[in-house]
């Protein structure tokens, strides 16, 4: 009943992002039955059900329905268990460290190849006249030490800064890339989201919305759930886009991951579609698909 719960979940989240995938012809041809059970990231979701119509020639409506990503710590989790509701591959961004410390422990372990890069990116509201920040005032501001905008440029207002909960894979990034070694500040209890849309919905929602900040991946919240009325902020003045992602003058960039599980033999199903997604051909389907490969 839970995993059904889960994939009723995700079948939503798949229906209403209005993610857009194009359809491109591979090589790599597997049946449906052949078929590995892919899970990942919410980020991923559109790559999954692309990649799924490409292999397999399915329409997007069969692939939709078949395509059930359970977030990134979950994913991760899931791979490394000896279960028949396990998956064979998964496609996610870098688990945070609360699941890295279980994989580590694990006896079964995963090959894992970046395939792709994104950035964390951070937003906030058209009406907030701050559009730029540095790295300094960023962990000021989620360490507490900057509360009010008008020490940034902005307006005498106070901050209200979100976050993601710590099982989700863009808090993990927050304190890779940007905390590092400084503790962030316990926010309000309601300052924490717990899906990726539900953060940016509440930037767009909040009563002050000229106030508030937060954070995503720059796939999800440029294609899969833009928003009008919130915009990027720069970082150390660079831009993040397509570009600054792929040339990495953008700071916070983060890689996501295809992987397996050691054990998978060469000539399985599973095998060979982590072939197809670390080769060439891997790469131009991957950018084909709006993402920008690592390649």
């Amino acid at each position: 009943m839970k995993r059904l719960g889960i994939a009723l979940l995700v079948l939503f989240i798949v229906f209403s992002v209005g993610c857009g995938t194009k359809k491109v012809e591979t090589s790599l041809k597997l049946t449906s039955g052949e078929y590995p059970k892919i899970d990942g990231s919410t980020a991923n979701i559109p790559l999954a059900i692309a990649l799924r119509q490409a292999v397999t020639g399915c329409d997007k409506a069969e692939a939709e329905a078949k395509t059930e990503f359970t977030k990134t710590s979950n994913a991760y989790m899931a791979l490394v268990q000896e279960s028949e509701y396990a998956p064979d591959l998964i496609i996610a961004y870098a688990p945070p460290k609360v699941a890295q410390d279980e994989l580590n422990q694990s006896k079964i372990k995963i090959i894992k190849t970046p395939i792709g890069r994104d950035a964390l990116v951070f937003i906030t509201n058209n009406a907030n006249p701050v559009n730029h920040l540095s790295t300094e005032q960023i962990k000021d501001i989620y360490s507490g030490k900057i509360t009010n905008w008008k020490t940034v440029g902005g307006q005498d207002k106070k901050i209200e800064a979100f976050q993601r909960p710590e099982d989700s894979g863009s808090q993990g990034l927050m304190r890779s890339l940007v905390m590092k070694d400084v503790n962030m500040m316990n926010a309000p209890k309601g300052y924490y989201p717990a899906a990726m849309g539900g953060l940016i919905d509440a930037l767009m929602e909040y009563d002050n919305s000229a106030n508030s900040i937060g954070y995503s991946v720059y796939y999800y919240a440029s294609e899969m759930y833009e928003k009008p009325g919130l915009k990027f902020i720069s970082v150390d003045g660079v831009k993040p886009e397509k570009k600054t992602i792929q040339d990495k003058t953008y700071p916070y960039l983060n890689d996501f991951y295809v992987c397996i599980r050691e054990n998978t033999p060469k000539n399985s199903p599973t095998y060979r579609l982590y072939a197809f997604l670390t080769g060439q051909e891997g790469a131009a389907f991957i950018n084909k698909q709006g993402y920008v490969s690592v390649n």
